[in-house]
């Protein structure tokens, strides 16, 4: 059994260092398309990719390659997933998955959020309660914390 274990390890890993898709900038590109409302504020982009500082690896995590946008929004969870859902539909993505779509979620987890593909891209949205529950300082209390991820459609 441990040597059938061993295999699929050790395929998993030469599949990882195989990996031909898309690189992180192409994510970057497509968080940086979105057309965000005036008053969102862009506090901090993470690139993932087997190279950087924080390195990930293609064959564990779906958002490997990938980017992560957060944003500071001012106004309630509600009409920060709303006004994301638009952002994000105007980009020409289908949304495919939500969860939670009223924002009911418990703080500390994100309030709501869904899924969006195309092309073999996909963005998943994740809205919070507040701006400090994303690493985010600063906002007024009420203030929704945003983050997208833009990363490959492992659906397809």
């Amino acid at each position: 059994m441990r040597g059938i274990f061993g295999l699929v390890l050790v395929d998993a890993l030469v599949l990882a260092g195989c990996y031909t898709g898309p690189s992180s900038e192409h994510y970057v590109a497509i968080v940086d398309e979105l057309d965000v409302p005036a008053g969102w504020q862009s506090v901090k982009t993470v690139v993932r990719e087997p190279d950087q500082d924080d390195p990930c690896d293609t064959a564990f995590s779906s958002s490997c390659p990938g980017a992560i946008r957060s944003f500071l929004v001012s106004g309630d969870t509600v009409g920060a997933y709303a006004q994301a859902k638009d952002v994000v539909t105007a980009a020409g993505f289908a949304i495919t998955e939500e969860l939670l779509p009223d924002c009911t979620g418990v703080p500390s987890r994100s309030a709501c959020s869904f899924r969006a593909s195309r092309h073999g891209d996909q963005i998943y949205v994740s809205v919070h309660h507040s701006a400090a529950e994303v690493g985010i300082e600063g906002g007024a209390p009420g203030d929704a914390g945003v983050l997208i991820t833009a990363s490959r459609d492992l659906t397809r």
